[in-house]
């Protein structure tokens, strides 16, 4: 799915018409010049019969050579709302059905210096740019007029005197020569987002799957990654046509580009140069962007209630291929999740998932993929797998070329477990048993779960206390414990895990109170209690469950910077880190008393020292974490790995003073250049507790244990 969605800000600026416009086709012819960055062209409109004045977005880079409706020649009106440009439509020679041909001229020269794009931060930092290399038109700089949000099918003619191949949403009809210009022609007959315009020297490799064509365009240099890319799209596509439904489009392409993005647009990817060449993109972000042909790009979203889709395909993808792997790589998945939104979600930057539309911080992302995500999996763990997946089958058929709101999901998934509960319960009549209690008095009715989780804020806070453990026989034991949570209540399915002497008893208690006390019979005498064991619910993690990683740092909007004596370039480094890192307060501290003073009041601090020196006995004795550097060793655990020479090394550890901050390490060679780069990589790695490079090349990274946790009672 386009994840650009800039226009919903719009969505407050414009008439209630713009918005209610039924665009029946888009046709669109442009000119792309790249020595003047130019384009040039008409965009033509088709739409029916409208009550009042359109505006269309034409923004601030085109200008308007002619207007004409229904073959008249009428004025250009432009007019001004916020800082966007609008062109003014008067229904004067409106009819039943209308064609608005708007001829136009624009030029697109913002070539971005920094951009950024990570699960953590996404800053493209530009509308499109037009140069002999690339082409890059987001519909967002407005390289044709259309009307934000509105879907619509459409044809598309690109003429260039370049060798540059374009490439967009929908069918490529082909590439032909008038003598002077190529020409490549698109089509998509189904109603789609506004669309990107992609050009570049492609090599292009084409491959087959039951009538649907699939297409790589790489850079000369990444075309031997080909073969490896068609065959996991082939996969990716067979795998979700099996869990939802057919294909929905005639074409996927993964595109590469000159800018970091990973975007999934109508029947094809648009990955960075850079996320291209990651080894392990063909299996994790690849299927999030095939993935989102089905959500997103075909069963569009309804922003009335917020953003579904980026939950639903980041679950149906990055979690379901942790699933694949291990039930404890899924597990860990979903605590980083918890990590994250503690990280990152503070009282301030706080929303419900009913108003999250798109994300541009990692405030946004915990909440509209990590928390969605995670209610998708208490909804599946609410419902069954059975349930789960026929609700999601029944979602897409119904849904398919509509825009569907969270009401929409819950209203199939609902329809869905009730037809489902009736079976079963047909299904005990015909084979004359006894219908079980739970089955005959369960309600499928889920206007309470949408409630609390899409529209409230925030996240339960879970505690346990145990009251008593006795044996009532001589071979059974019952075991009484308080669940409490704080307020708002929740109502929540609560997973609890009993280690006995013979193995390992699972409950699941559905709780809604701020205190209640729950009884459990066991067979053998229970070791251990543990409330929510995998991770199962989205609650706010204890200080205990959270291990220190580079998220627990790049959360935190002050840094205190403190360097050693021996650190020769600090002044460039404490201006680096405020380049890479402008939104967030640094601020140097000149002794180790001052750096531990802070951190003594529960600050973020970072050390810094170079790889021949000794880890100072004070910095050691505040960290819960097996950390040493001696001899031009770093020591994690116990273990020496080697930091002298070209090596940059970076732990967090949790301050044993407060034990619920963490405090941050680097060693470094002292080489500015790499400093920078390697600073820009570290938010890809938001999960690590420690990490070293060898230059700018990863060459180790690593996850601390998390500490025992006041969900985990020991029973003595």
């Amino acid at each position: 799915m386009k994840k650009l969605l800039l226009f919903f800000i719009m969505f407050f600026l414009i008439t209630i018409q713009l918005m209610a416009l039924n665009v029946s086709k888009y046709k669109i012819d442009v000119t792309i010049d790249t020595e003047t960055h130019s384009i040039s062209g008409v965009s033509e409109i088709f739409f029916p019969y409208q009550k009042g004045n359109i505006l269309v977005p034409i923004g601030n880079k085109i200008e308007i050579n002619s207007l004409f409706l229904n073959n008249t020649k009428i004025a250009v009106d432009i007019v001004k709302k916020g800082n966007e440009n609008f062109l003014k439509i008067v229904p004067v020679y409106f009819k039943d059905q209308n064609k608005l041909e708007i001829y136009y001229y624009g030029t697109f020269k913002n070539v971005p210096q920094n951009a950024m794009f990570s699960q953590e931060f996404m800053n493209i930092g530009t509308d499109g740019y037009i140069k002999d290399d690339f082409v890059y038109l987001p519909p967002d700089g407005y390289w044709y007029p259309h009307f934000d949000g509105v879907l619509a099918p459409f044809s598309l003619k690109v003429k260039t005197k370049s060798n540059l191949i374009f490439v967009t949403t929908g069918n490529f009809l082909g590439k032909s020569s008038d003598g002077i210009y190529n020409v490549f022609s698109f089509s998509e007959d189904k109603p789609v987002e506004p669309i990107f315009l992609i050009g570049g020297k492609y090599k292009v490799d084409k491959d087959y799957l039951n009538g649907i064509s699939i297409y790589t365009y790489f850079f000369n240099e990444d075309e031997f990654l080909s073969s490896k890319y068609l065959a996991a799209v082939k996969r990716y596509i067979k795998m979700y046509s099996d869990l939802i439904g057919p294909y929905p489009f005639k074409k996927f392409a993964v595109v590469e580009n000159q800018l970091p993005t990973g975007f999934g647009m109508p029947s094809y990817t648009l990955l960075g140069q850079e996320v291209l060449r990651l080894p392990f993109i063909v299996y994790t972000s690849l299927g999030h962007e095939v993935l989102h042909n089905w959500w997103g790009n075909s069963v569009f979203v309804n922003y009335s209630e917020g953003n579904w889709c980026e939950g639903l395909t980041s679950y149906m993808a990055d979690h379901y291929y942790k699933e694949l792997k291990s039930e404890k790589d899924a597990v860990n998945y979903r605590r980083q999740l918890l990590v994250n939104y503690m990280s990152y979600v503070k009282k301030g930057n706080e929303i419900s998932l009913s108003e999250f539309i798109e994300r541009h911080n990692p405030a946004q992302r915990a909440i509209g993929y990590g928390k969605s995500l995670m209610v998708f999996h208490m909804l599946r763990k609410l419902v069954g797998d059975d349930v789960f997946y026929e609700a999601l089958k029944n979602f897409y058929s119904e849904m398919v070329w509509k825009k569907a709101s969270w009401e929409d999901i819950r209203k199939i998934f609902e329809d869905t477990w009730e037809k489902v509960h009736e079976k079963t319960l047909e299904e005990y009549k015909k084979e004359n048993k006894k219908i079980p209690e739970f089955e005959k008095n369960l309600d499928t009715s889920l206007d309470w779960f949408f409630s609390q989780w899409i529209f409230r804020k925030g996240a339960p806070e879970i505690g346990i206390k145990l009251n008593m453990v006795f044996q009532v026989s001589e071979n059974d034991y019952l075991i009484s414990f308080d669940l409490t949570q704080s307020e708002p209540l929740y109502k929540l399915l609560i997973p609890v895990e009993i280690v006995t002497e013979k193995g390992k008893e699972f409950r699941k208690i559905t709780f809604s109170d701020k205190e209640h006390e729950f009884q459990i019979i066991l067979k053998n005498k229970p070791l251990k209690l543990i409330v929510d064991p995998d991770y199962d619910v989205f609650r706010k993690l204890y200080p205990e469950e959270i291990p220190p990683s580079i998220s627990t740092v790049l959360g935190k909007d002050t840094l205190y910077v403190y360097f050693s004596n021996n650190f020769k370039n600090s002044e460039s480094y404490a201006k680096i880190m405020k380049s890479v890192f402008p939104k967030k307060d640094i601020f140097k501290v000149k002794t180790l008393e001052d750096a531990l003073s802070k951190a003594s009041e529960g600050k973020c601090v970072l050390f810094f020292q170079t790889p021949s020196e000794n880890l100072n006995s004070k910095i050691k004795d505040i960290s819960m974490q097996d950390i040493d550097i001696k001899d031009g060793n770093l020591f994690l655990n116990s273990k020496p790995n080697p930091i002298m020479g070209n090596k940059k090394a970076i732990i967090v550890f949790k301050n044993r003073m407060t034990q619920n901050t963490s405090l941050a390490l680097f060693v470094d060679d002292g080489n500015e250049i790499s400093f920078e780069r390697v600073l820009n990589k570290i938010i890809h790695y938001g999960k690590y507790g420690y990490l070293i490079f060898d230059g700018e090349k990863n060459i180790l990274k690593g996850e601390w244990e998390t500490l025992k946790s006041p969900l985990i009672l020991d029973i003595k």
